[in-house]
Order: structure tokens, then C-alpha cells, then sequence
């Protein structure tokens, strides 16, 4: 959701791979996970109002690909906690990488007359990662699992929009994550 994208209205794909530091019986679990994906948008009609007259030959891009990479720590906190169900919250902080892209797949960031004068990103934002989700447990401990949330980054440029957009708050990510776990063993001697 952002400047060309005012709802949550095109879905991608990303691979998250999360590391879950579970105890039967703790009520937290810290977790360390990485996402390598990538969102798109567009709104062909988009227009704005020039208020930077110095620009030259102002062109802001109607398309954007932006592909995504980051780490991020969190908690999960268990609000039902069953011997093969669980439901729980999470919070994250984390870092992220992203790189968005017009229609012919060149970077953005290069291109100064698609944002006011004088205006840059930096490709590096903080991320405080929000969800609510559930598991189930088989016999054999494997899991899957369903989780919501928003990635919440700190970046107004995940659009490569700010200044000329039509939005006040920053962009932001809604994310769906359908989950396999595998438990790792300690091996015994």
C-alpha cells in the first residue's frame, strides 16, 4: 500500500525462512528470520501536482517492481498454547534491502527525474514486522502453519514515490505466510 498503490491489491511471491526457538513451555519464543522476495504495483492514472518547477522534465513512474531482501529478529508470543495447536502474536525489528524498478527493469533510484529535485533514498530501511498466527502440530512434530501481518517499514520508497504521492504515511507491506516446519534434533550420542 502506497502512493500508486492505495489498497492492498496485488499479491507476489516471497520465500521467508525462519529459524523458531521453541520450548514446550516457554509463553515466548524469540525467532531469526530472512524474506527474499519481491511487490509490484501500478496505477496508470496516476498524476500529481508539480510543486518543484525546478525539475527537469518531471516524469514520476506509474509502475514499480521492487525486489526485497531482509533479516529480522522477533518474539512470538503464545496466546493458545495446545499440545498440537498453537495461536500466537509476533513482533519483529529487522533490516531490508530493496530495489524498486520501472516497466523495462532499471533501477529507480538512478532515475532523479521520477521524484522533486533533489530528492534521495537510501535502499536500506528498518522494518518492525507485526503478525498474528497459528500452527498445528502432526505426531511426528512436523507443523504447518498460517500467518498475517503487516512488515511495517520505515521507508516512504518502496513505490519510489514520497514528495509527489498522495499519501501522508509510509508505504507499507501486507503479508500472508503459509508454513511447512521441519524440527531440527540435537543429535545423541
Amino acid at each position: 500500500k502506497g502512493d500508486l498503490n492505495h489498497s492492498y491489491e496485488k499479491f507476489s511471491s516471497c520465500f521467508y525462512l525462519n529459524l523458531h526457538f521453541r520450548k514446550n513451555d516457554r509463553r515466548v519464543n524469540p525467532y531469526i528470520g530472512l524474506m527474499i522476495g519481491s511487490v509490484t504495483g501500478q496505477n496508470p492514472n496516476y498524476s500529481f501536482a508539480l510543486s518543484d518547477t525546478a525539475a527537469p522534465t518531471p516524469t514520476p513512474n506509474k509502475f514499480f517492481k521492487t525486489s526485497l531482501l531482509s533479516v529480522n529478529f522477533g518474539f512470538l508470543i503464545n496466546i493458545i498454547k495446545k499440545e498440537n495447536f498453537n495461536l500466537y502474536i509476533g513482533q519483529g525489528l529487522g533490516l531490508m534491502r530493496l530495489n524498486p524498478k520501472d516497466a523495462d527493469n532499471k533501477p529507480l533510484a538512478d532515475q532523479f527525474n521520477t521524484r522533486a529535485n533533489n530528492e534521495t533514498f537510501n535502499n536500506f530501511t528498518f522494518m518492525l514486522p507485526t503478525y498474528a498466527g497459528m500452527t498445528y502440530r502432526f505426531k511426528n512434530d512436523y507443523r504447518v502453519g498460517f500467518q498475517a501481518g503487516w512488515l511495517n517499514p520505515t521507508t516512504d520508497y518502496i513505490d519510489n514515490i514520497s514528495v509527489w504521492g498522495d499519501r501522508q504515511k509510509k508505504d507499507n507491506i501486507l503479508s500472508y505466510k503459509f508454513s511447512f516446519y521441519i524440527p531440527l534434533q540435537k543429535a545423541q550420542i
